[in-house]
Formats: structure tokens, C-alpha cells, sequence
């Protein structure tokens, strides 16, 4: 036999067949499903992110998304030999032909090094800043500013200044 279709299909059907009890109750799940689901994601949603380490010391962890500016680190001469390390995230994947470029305050490039493709190891970009500037012979550069680029990152973002002066050890 045919059956009639009653107004407001399957959910009046459902409304019906609850009682009011089973419904507050319903409702109360819902609600409490729907929160904790919306809550379980983290502030610090997706995007890209950078860290920069001096020496294996974190001294700046930036979420691009959320980035005001540009950060400046203080490097003085005792610290001007100590090891940077960038560890720069696409979304939680390692970029593919990356490289940083260093330049003065006056945009003139002063260094660029590529680094190899992740293979497992280590996505760190390890460099010394007195590989390629000499302190006494410096020639009135008092900022290096340190971009990266990669396959997934065109044109190249500046991350931090490196402020080269007279103050003690790098600080963020």
C-alpha cells in the first residue's frame, strides 16, 4: 500500500517519535559534540611558521599569520660567531630548493645560500654570520637582514635583522 508523506519529512518523523525528554537530552549532546569538536583546534591554526636559533638557543619562534614585523636580534662581536639555525615551515612540510639571503641595510645582497631538499634528517639552515663578514672589516654594515625562499615560498619573506653593535649577546 501507499504510505503518505506526513509535512517536514524524516526530522518531523524524528520530532515525533521523541519524547520531550529524549529530545532535551538530544539537544544537550548535540551541543555538547558540536563544542568540544569546535574547541579540539588549536589558536595557532595552519600556515607558515619559522624558528631561529643562535647557538641552539631559541631566539625567535614567529607564525607568519600572526606576524606584526619584523624582528630584530642584537649581535655583538663576541656573539657574531656563534651558529644561526632556521627551521622554516610550510604548513608543517619542509620546503623544497631553499635558500636564505642575506642583506645589508641598503638591500645589497651580501650572501645566498641554498640549502639540499629535507631527506629526513635534519630541516635545519645552519650558517655563521662570520663565514662571510668580517667584524673589523665590515665596511658600515649594521644590519643584515635574513630572507628565505623556496619552491613553495616566491618571492622570498624577510624573517628577522641581525643589529650588528657594541651590545652583548644576541637578544630577541
Amino acid at each position: 500500500m501507499y504510505r503518505q508523506r506526513t509535512p517536514g519529512g524524516f526530522y518531523s518523523l524524528v520530532i515525533k517519535n521523541f519524547s520531550c525528554m529524549q529530545l532535551k537530552s538530544f539537544k544537550a549532546i548535540f551541543l555538547f559534540a558540536l563544542s568540544t569538536l569546535l574547541f579540539s583546534f588549536s589558536a595557532n591554526w595552519g600556515g607558515d611558521s619559522f624558528q631561529i636559533y643562535l647557538n641552539k638557543k631559541l631566539v625567535l619562534k614567529e607564525y607568519v599569520h600572526n606576524a606584526t614585523g619584523t624582528k630584530s636580534l642584537q649581535m655583538d662581536r663576541a656573539s657574531y660567531d656563534d651558529q644561526v639555525e632556521i627551521y622554516y615551515s610550510h604548513c608543517g612540510q619542509v620546503g623544497k630548493n631553499r635558500s636564505i639571503v642575506i642583506k645589508d641595510e641598503n638591500n645589497k645582497l651580501v650572501k645566498e645560500l641554498h640549502f639540499a631538499d629535507y631527506n629526513g634528517n635534519n630541516s635545519g639552515m645552519s650558517f655563521k654570520i662570520s663565514d662571510f663578514v668580517n667584524w673589523d672589516k665590515r665596511n658600515g654594515i649594521d644590519q643584515l637582514n635574513i630572507y628565505y625562499s623556496s619552491k613553495e615560498l616566491s618571492p622570498s619573506r624577510l624573517l628577522a635583522s641581525f643589529v650588528l653593535g657594541t651590545e652583548s649577546k644576541a637578544k630577541p
